[in-house]
């Protein structure tokens, strides 16, 4: 569902702020952002952000939706990053720009842990690994606010072209972000 007028109060006229504060506020909505790895210094798990087991995660502590941000590799596939190097996700060894290197470079390296370990457990995924990952009935109710962090438009075409098919299982996923055309 796109739109719910119980909960979000929309028309032509501006609405009193206290109705639009209440109906934004009549429904909780869990949101896991970058799964539940991005928790701001309060680490309640150490998954490393955007990767599988923190949306996963995040889905199985009761978020209704995760948010994921995604940019054009090199070989144009969508690796699920939030920057567009590795900068702050791992060691000084293995730094990328993500628009340059394929992702199967990017998914060799090895991730920081939101309590600075790092590690190789955990790797950086495609979109189409994320959503086979979710593709079950558990998250077929579950919500999946994909960020075009690159603002290509390319990058929003193809998250477009695969998220169809996975459509059946998983039909609430919403594109965010500005286009560059």
């Amino acid at each position: 569902m796109i739109y719910d007028p119980t909960i979000f109060n929309v028309d032509e006229k501006p609405s009193l702020v206290v109705n639009q504060t209440h109906s934004l506020l009549s429904v909780p909505y869990a949101t896991g952002h970058r799964g539940s790895g991005n928790t701001g210094g309060n680490v309640s798990c150490d998954y490393p952000e955007n990767t599988i087991e923190s949306f996963i995660y995040a889905y199985q502590s009761g978020a209704n939706a995760v948010e994921i941000d995604i940019h054009l590799t090199k070989d144009n596939r969508l690796a699920i990053i939030h920057n567009g190097s590795t900068d702050d996700y791992t060691d000084a060894l293995h730094k990328y720009t993500v628009a340059t290197t394929n992702l199967e470079d990017l998914q060799k390296i090895p991730q920081k842990t939101p309590s600075g370990k790092i590690t190789y457990d955990y790797h950086i995924p495609s979109y189409e690994e994320l959503l086979e990952a979710l593709n079950s009935d558990f998250y077929k109710d579950k919500t999946m606010v994909v960020e075009l962090k690159d603002g290509k438009f390319e990058t929003g075409k193809l998250a477009i072209d695969i998220a169809k098919k996975y459509q059946p299982t998983n039909p609430n996923v919403f594109l965010s972000e500005h286009l560059i055309l």
